[in-house]
């Protein structure tokens, strides 16, 4: 979960600092290998997942507007071969 602090140089009498929050979630569905045909036809196919991503970024700032909230979602769908 990565938080980033950042300092800025003073303009204007004004030094800005943020703070990131992102901490980001992933549930993985592993496909049953007798849905693909059986465990050699799955091990061929690359052991195929279904992934759920969900994360949150969250920023921080003592400048007015500065501050803000953005979600993301994805689906990643990912197999892997291992020799």
């Amino acid at each position: 979960m990565p938080i980033t602090r950042r300092w800025f140089d003073t303009i204007n009498g004004i030094s800005q600092r943020n703070l990131t929050w992102e901490p980001t979630g992933v549930i993985e569905y592993v496909i049953p290998g007798d849905w693909l045909g059986g465990a050699d036809r799955t091990r061929w196919s690359g052991n195929p997942a279904i992934d759920l991503l969900a994360g949150l970024e969250r920023n921080w700032s003592n400048v007015s507007g500065r501050e803000y909230t953005q979600w993301r979602a994805g689906l990643v769908f990912k197999t892997g071969w291992r020799f």
